[in-house]
């Protein structure tokens, strides 16, 4: 096994392993086995340890990464030092495309929130793919269309909420990503910090606690480290 500043590089064969980690993803849930046959055979895997940068705003982009196991974070860094989270992706997600489909540099930083196993495609090996397979192209066309409603709901989310809705839209989402659904309420267990729910719409931690608070006082949420509790009813 070889180590490359922090992170390991595995090759693997064209095998079954590496095409259901292929096939787990949202981009190429759907293609033929012929055309996963092909992106397997030029797929390399690469594990980061947590809180490492994978990528860096402003670098020239050379890869797609797919997330096999663990989760990243996208995010933006002010001049101040300050961090704004853009999204949050998981495995079965990627990231890295558009810097891809001509010379531009990457327009944010990726960093790992966990341990997280990548699936790497070097940009030239993807665009021979692409020419080989055109229907691929639409599978890039669809989630980007996705992507760019998200971005419209969080402008319209910062721009037209008030900050204690906009704290309850965050939690809203995280519980129909990945809450459990109880007859009488929903349990998230590994919720976002409240500097992490700040640093994706805009405000300061101390706000985001504040808002938290009054939920709590109200009934509708508990929390308990990283674990939090919605309640449908709330209980006074």
């Amino acid at each position: 096994m070889m180590v490359f500043w922090g992170w390991r590089l595995i090759f693997f064969p064209a095998n079954m392993s590496i095409k259901q980690k292929i096939l787990a993803s949202t981009l190429f849930s759907t293609l033929s086995e012929a055309e996963i046959e092909s992106i397997a055979s030029v797929t390399k895997t690469r594990i980061y340890p947590k809180g490492a940068m994978i990528i860096g705003q402003e670098e020239h982009g050379s890869a797609l990464f797919i997330i096999a196991k663990g989760s990243v974070k996208v995010v933006l860094f002010g001049e101040d030092g300050g961090e704004t989270i853009l999204a949050t992706l998981e495995k079965g997600n990627f990231f890295g495309e558009m810097a891809l489909f001509g010379d531009m540099q990457r327009s944010a930083t990726v960093y790992t929130a966990e341990e997280t196993e990548l699936l790497v495609i070097e940009k030239g090996d993807l665009l021979k793919l692409i020419n080989k397979f055109p229907a691929i192209s639409l599978y890039f066309l669809k989630e980007l269309s996705n992507r760019l409603r998200n971005t419209d709901e969080r402008i319209e989310c910062i721009t037209l909420l008030d900050v204690y809705h906009r704290v309850i839209r965050v939690i809203l989402q995280y519980a129909k990503a990945k809450g459990i659904y109880g007859a009488e309420e929903i349990v998230i267990n590994n919720r976002p910090s409240n500097q992490e729910i700040a640093n994706m719409i805009g405000v300061s931690r101390e706000t985001v606690s504040r808002v938290m608070s009054s939920l709590a006082k109200a009934g509708s949420i508990s929390a308990n480290g990283k674990k939090l509790v919605i309640r449908k009813t709330p209980v006074k």
